[in-house]
């Protein structure tokens, strides 16, 4: 063999040295970057309020706080103003007191202000249970993969191969080198 067929073959076992390097660590620098898990929080609140409905509250306290005066003008059709004995044409003018009643329960508090006030009825709306969850979903990955089978490795190997130096031969041959496995078992 030639010294130029030599510095060839070499050249050539050198370049396939250094891709099968460069493809065994791109290898294992892509099989570290697996995705981030997905985290999903589902929140579900349950809110409960209960209705307590008070017919006809009686006041606990009336207090006349001012008062109001309110024209009574005649009436339209007969152009006076119906009292019991008595016919005026003009308008009256009455003062009527004004009061504050203070309606209160275990529930309540209310304050009604006015010419005979009155509170009819009263509800309410007290939030009574406030249930949160909260689910946390996390994921790894979309779908269940298999693992992947490691093809390349490092090992001493037992073979039978081609030799370069002095003629190429092929003999039987132990040594130490990388690999690509085709078939695992």
């Amino acid at each position: 063999m030639t010294t130029a067929a030599h510095r060839a073959l070499t050249a050539v076992l050198a370049v396939l040295s250094l891709a099968l390097t460069a493809t065994l660590l791109l290898n294992r620098h892509t099989s570290r970057n697996a995705p981030p898990p997905e985290v999903l929080t589902l929140t579900d609140t349950l809110i409960i309020r209960d209705t307590v409905h008070i017919a006809l509250p009686t006041p606990q306290t009336t207090d006349t706080v001012g008062t109001v005066t309110i024209p009574v003008p005649p009436d339209r059709h007969t152009g006076t103003i119906a009292t019991d004995t008595l016919r005026i044409t003009d308008t009256i003018y009455i003062r009527l007191p004004i009061e504050q009643r203070y309606y209160t329960g275990p529930h309540y508090e209310a304050w009604i202000s006015g010419h005979r006030p009155r509170l009819d009825s009263l509800r309410i709306r007290t939030e009574t249970l406030r249930l949160t969850t909260a689910t946390t979903v996390t994921r790894t990955a979309t779908t269940a993969r298999q693992p992947k089978p490691e093809r390349w490795g490092i090992g001493i190997h037992l073979g039978y191969g081609m030799t370069i130096a002095p003629q190429p031969q092929f003999r039987p041959y132990i040594g130490i080198g990388i690999s690509y496995n085709l078939i695992t078992f």
